[in-house]
């Protein structure tokens, strides 16, 4: 009875073990080494299952500010191993809130993307343990 229970918890942490979930749609801002604490933060309201195949992703942006110096943007959500930072920099230079935090920038943009694929991995914090990895010890600690 131990056994096949366990083999029906297994099969169901296998069907629903797909989809990785990241933070999604929240920014951090700095400038001048001083954090903003009016952009929008990662937290659980911005947590979402990513598609099948795509990892936790951070764009950073990099930047000159007239006024303060150095400044550092990151958005966090779903994205693809090997994703072109260029690219993923000119689409974030036509989003209007990138729009207004870029607003005071000077010289070129440098952009790099990071990429993670354990749960909630992209928020700038320590990871969180998933859910399911936490099931599956469970399961098999029980077996023994």
């Amino acid at each position: 009875m131990k056994m096949s229970a366990a083999v029906i918890i297994l099969l169901a942490l296998i069907a629903t073990g797909d989809s990785l979930k990241c933070y999604e749609g929240c920014f951090s801002y700095e400038a001048g080494g001083v954090s903003s604490d009016t952009v929008t933060a990662c937290d659980s309201s911005k947590e979402v299952d990513c598609e099948t195949d795509e990892v936790c992703s951070t764009l950073k942006i990099s930047f000159d500010v007239l006024v303060v110096g150095s400044a550092v943007m990151k958005t966090h959500s779903c994205g693809t191993k090997g994703a072109d930072a260029d690219a993923a920099c000119t689409a974030a230079e036509s989003d209007t809130l990138t729009r207004v935090l870029l607003s005071g920038a000077t010289g070129d943009l440098t952009c790099e993307i990071s990429t993670c694929e354990t749960e909630l991995c992209n928020s700038g914090f320590t990871a969180r343990v998933s859910v399911l990895v936490l099931a599956a010890a469970v399961v098999f600690y029980g077996l023994f």
